[in-house]
């Protein structure tokens, strides 16, 4: 089985209160090019119908499902990294969606430069929009100096500090962890984790849409 040689991918989707949004999530998931994931819903103590959307998809066995006690974002992600099995980990909030070439693209510019790490675009919508979903564009990428890859992640209008349009090598994240209760808890893991890295790419493609609602706090 050909499937079985190809790298793991987790992808770790934190939700909280997430009943109106997390089924355009998890369907632009299970809708990947890239077969080989697992995607990991932790359900960060939600009090709304959450848990119930979720079990809808329990029948796609790539698909697992753990529930703790509220204790925001960044525990949730840590959850999530220790329960990934995958080689690549890659982060997806519950009300944003992604193309079908969010793995796949990320994947192959990695894989190709021989990176830990790799930095794509993501850009805001205020609608779920299924026709963006495909784009089947090969994206130019560049592998980037340490310095480059810093300046990237501190400009917003690149790239940013957001944990989602990254993709890192698991092993990155042995003994490096999200900070709870930080506004801005990104900041000082991403440049650990780019400190870290032995290479990181930039990916020159929109692979993630953040959903930008009015009660949001972005």
């Amino acid at each position: 089985n050909m499937s079985s040689l190809l790298p793991l991918v987790s992808i770790i989707v934190p939700v909280y209160n997430g009943e109106k949004y997390i089924s355009h999530c998890i369907g632009s998931l299970i809708k990947q090019d890239y077969k080989r994931i697992e995607i990991i819903i932790v359900d960060d103590g939600s009090i709304d119908k959450t848990q119930e959307v979720c079990e809808r998809y329990l029948k796609d066995n790539r698909i697992r499902y753990y529930f703790q006690k509220n204790q925001g974002p960044s525990a949730a992600r840590n959850l999530g990294i220790q329960k990934a099995r995958g080689k690549w980990i890659m982060f997806v909030d519950c009300d944003d969606w992604v193309v079908s070439s969010f793995c796949k693209d990320a994947l192959n510019a990695v894989k190709k430069t021989q990176a830990d790490m790799g930095l794509f675009l993501l850009r805001p919508t205020n609608h779920f929009d299924g026709s963006k979903l495909t784009e089947d564009n090969i994206p130019e990428y560049k592998v980037l100096s340490k310095e480059r890859a810093f300046e990237y992640i501190i400009d917003d209008n690149i790239i940013g500090h957001y944990s989602c349009n990254k993709i890192y090598k698991k092993e990155l994240f042995d003994h490096i962890g999200f900070e709870n209760n930080k506004k801005f808890e990104d900041i000082g893991i991403m440049y650990k984790l780019i400190e870290k890295a032995k290479r990181v790419v930039f990916i020159n493609k929109i692979l993630y849409y953040y959903f930008q609602r009015s009660d949001s706090i972005m």
